[in-house]
């Protein structure tokens, strides 16, 4: 029986963990599939319930590994302890993956695009943020050296 399109939590997943595990954005998989990234967002997230008939065969073949290829070849391989997801990879639980923090930041910021006056409030916060953190890692001198995170199976 040929897939109805319905975006099961199932599916929702699996896209997700897919998207993750090549360590690419929701722009890189809306441009594969031809659909804005803010639409792979939804579909990742239940906003959007079902992909259009469209999309379906290129979504399909990304969740069963055929665009996997192009994006190897587009991607410089990373060590396994530096994907997201991974041990090594990923921020406390529940706090979201730092690629993630980042697509959302870019989303943010390109829904602001008719409103320069929240743009600038974004990059205002965003320095404000960096500058606090730098001045808190100047102030606590140098950390010690840590050994770098087995790689490897």
């Amino acid at each position: 029986m040929a897939w109805d399109g319905e975006l099961t939590p199932e599916i929702r997943r699996r896209l997700r963990e897919k998207r993750v595990q090549l360590g690419v954005t929701c722009q890189n998989v809306g441009a594969l599939l031809k659909v804005d990234s803010s639409t792979v967002l939804k579909w990742e997230h239940g906003k959007v319930k079902r992909a259009t008939i469209t999309v379906r065969p290129r979504l399909e073949a990304f969740l069963r590994g055929e665009y996997d290829a192009i994006f190897a070849a587009r991607l410089p391989a990373l060590p396994a302890a530096f994907r997201v997801g991974e041990a090594g990879g990923q921020w406390p639980a529940g706090k979201g993956d730092f690629q993630a923090l980042l697509e959302r930041l870019g989303n943010v910021h390109a829904l602001c695009q008719a409103r320069p006056e929240l743009r600038a409030e974004l990059a205002e916060a965003v320095e404000a943020l960096a500058d606090r953190l730098l001045a808190k890692l100047v102030a606590a001198g140098p950390a010690e050296p840590q050994p770098p995170p087995e790689l490897g199976g």
